[in-house]
């Protein structure tokens, strides 16, 4: 039985992406979606995890790199609005 790679791919994708809308709620208090990061880093997890079943080392490291690089970046950049806020990501 063969398998075909690229529908293998898209069915990760799909899955994972399905998984990942499920993370993305709105904030009926600020009128604003929550989860957008959580669903993004899920897909990132996803396409790093096909890049290692594929024997792409290389990229796999590179990309997780970059992506802890961000969200750490990102992480440090976020200004909390409200100071409860504040102190709840703080503990």
């Amino acid at each position: 039985m063969r398998a075909d790679p690229i529908h293998i791919i898209a069915a990760v994708a799909t899955g994972v992406s399905f998984l990942g809308a499920g993370s993305i709620f709105r904030d009926s208090t600020h009128e604003k979606a929550r989860g957008l990061t959580t669903a993004a880093s899920l897909l990132m997890t996803a396409c790093i995890g096909i890049a290692v079943a594929i024997d792409r080392y290389i990229i796999a490291v590179g990309v997780t790199l970059l992506a802890l690089f961000v969200l750490h970046t990102l992480h440090r950049l976020e200004k909390p609005k409200h100071p409860a806020a504040a102190t709840a990501a703080e503990e």
